[in-house]
């Protein structure tokens, strides 16, 4: 299982050389700031958490042909503990967020596959692990909940842990096909402490391609957010919705339980993540300002407790940065957000790829850019080279741990954690290395089926259910988009900056005008 001593070692170096600049870089940890996960086969991490003193890298590795979730420990220091890979399908399974239960149980979401009236289908996908790593066999069956609303597939992609041991997941479901496109919905479950689904939501928000990425506890109740696809695939939205404890949709926020935010020009308004901080939230997404040139921008949104723009936050209630504007250069970059970490002091963190780079940029409490942090509140750092792209973070004793991937070729990734200092020092680090990444030759799949556009309220139909759950503090973030969303897929083909440039030229042509920046109400 693990590779060469020899050849680790090599990439380490490399990876800790080329990034010699990045002050901000936590040198203590690993090697220069940087740990190269050992592990094969591929990895594809997709959540990182902090597991009592230890980091869990969860996602999910590649064998021959199928796919199994994986848990990869790590020592605070970042040396290797001990690996997990664990089935929960017929055939592959997929990993897409993680959260530590009041108990110290790592629990783990994603999909598996299953067969199904149709053929094959994924379900949704929950599983708990002891604090050695197995299989909590006291959780589910055998320590996995596998969930199928409608015979169709499903997917978990945020968790949030309760004070009671039970969970809320957020998610997707899909249709039946309708004229050749496959039409979803956000889902919401809500598990007991043993893995019994307690009550089942599914969430109409604009009647295309929905889905939910990003769960938190709000004001007595939860808050998820998600992408909102509509207009045959020509236009997305951020959307946000807040459910009581049974999963029925809070009239007083949005338009009836449900908000739409556009606060980009077409397309790539991404909802990728969820904070309450006090009665405000604060959510992540990424955004297109409709430049010629594929140029999208980190940004970061703050809603009151009512679901509207907060306009004391930011410019008009968004947050939106631009990571070549803030480097000062002409060309504009698709800069992807990722997650988005509370500093503990009002402010937060936003981490995410610029051009296969990561790259933070710090607010304060207003939504102003830090400008004590890394060179005017931006910090790039380059592990290797233009073929990397980060998964999640995590802010861990005042050290924020970003966790992500290093593209060996278009297909082989090595995980790769990467610790920064938050005391504002240092200047942004450009060294390019002398590799680079191996541009992929295929194109992201772009969706051209049409579908009806949802009019009205977003509807929203739970399973009965008694009695109320006490909650946590914790608030969670979805580590990934789901393939079936438009939006996702033109944001997700990294590898090659010239592929996206053409494909994005001629989208633009078939797209409407786009809109003001800031337009209208807050929600529609």
């Amino acid at each position: 299982m693990l590779r060469s001593l020899v050849v680790v070692t090599a990439v380490i170096t490399a990876i800790a050389a080329r990034s010699a600049q990045a002050s901000g870089l936590d040198t203590s940890f690993g090697t220069g700031g940087l740990v190269v996960s050992p592990v094969e086969p591929d990895e594809q991490p997709r959540a990182l958490v902090r597991w009592g003193d230890e980091l869990a890298l969860a996602g999910k590795s590649w064998g021959a042909s199928t796919s199994s979730m994986q848990v990869v420990r790590f020592s605070s220091a970042g040396t290797l503990r001990d690996v997990h890979a664990f089935d929960v399908g017929i055939a592959s399974s997929g990993l897409k967020d993680a959260v530590v239960d009041g108990e110290g149980r790592l629990v783990v979401a994603g999909y598996a596959f299953a067969d199904g009236e149709n053929g094959l289908q994924t379900n949704a996908a929950v599983a708990r692990l002891t604090g050695d790593g197995a299989l909590d066999s006291s959780f589910g069956e055998a320590g996995v909940v596998l969930i199928d609303v409608a015979g169709h597939d499903d997917e978990v992609f945020s968790l949030l842990a309760l004070a009671d041991g039970g969970l809320i997941a957020a998610g997707r479901t899909s249709l039946p096909v309708d004229n050749g496109v496959v039409p979803t919905r956000g889902a919401l479950w809500h598990l007991s402490a043993d893995g019994a689904v307690l009550h089942q939501a599914t969430v109409t928000l604009a009647g295309e391609s929905d889905e939910l990425v990003a769960v938190s506890a709000h004001q007595g109740g939860f808050v998820a957010v998600g992408t909102a696809v509509y207009e045959a695939g020509n236009r997305a939205s951020v959307a946000a919705v807040r459910v009581d404890d049974q999963l029925a949709l809070d009239p007083s926020f949005g338009d009836g339980g449900v908000g739409l935010y556009d606060p980009g020009a077409f397309l790539a308004s991404v909802g990728v993540s969820v904070h309450s901080v006090g009665a405000r939230l604060l959510v992540g997404a990424t955004i297109d300002n409709g430049a010629a040139m594929p140029d999208f921008d980190l940004a970061l949104l703050a809603l009151d407790e009512h679901g509207n723009l907060d306009t004391s936050y930011g410019t008009q209630g968004v947050v939106a940065a631009s990571v070549h504007t803030l480097r000062g250069l002409p060309e504009p970059s698709p800069d992807l957000l990722r997650a988005v970490v509370p500093d503990g002091a009002g402010g937060a963190v936003l981490v995410g790829d610029s051009e296969g780079r990561p790259v933070l940029v710090r607010v304060d409490n207003d939504g102003a850019l830090d400008q004590r942090f890394g060179n005017a509140g931006l910090e790039r750092v380059d592990p290797c080279g233009p073929s990397g792209l980060v998964a999640d973070a995590e802010l861990v004793d005042g050290r924020l741990v970003v966790a992500g991937a290093c593209y060996r070729d278009p297909f082989f990734a090595d995980a790769v954690l990467v610790r920064f200092t938050l005391d504002g020092a240092g200047s942004e680090g450009e060294g390019e290395g002398e590799g680079e990444g191996a541009e992929g030759e295929g194109e992201g799949a772009e969706g051209e089926g049409e579908g009806a556009e949802g009019e009205g309220e977003g509807t929203l139909t739970a399973a009965d259910g008694e009695g109320e759950r006490e909650r946590s503090s914790c608030t969670c973030r979805g580590s990934d988009v789901g393939p079936h969303t438009v939006a996702t897929a033109s944001l997700l083909a990294l590898v090659a900056l010239r592929l996206r440039r053409r494909r994005y030229a001629r989208h633009r042509e078939r797209r409407p005008a786009p809109t003001a920046r800031y337009s209208g109400s807050s929600v529609r």
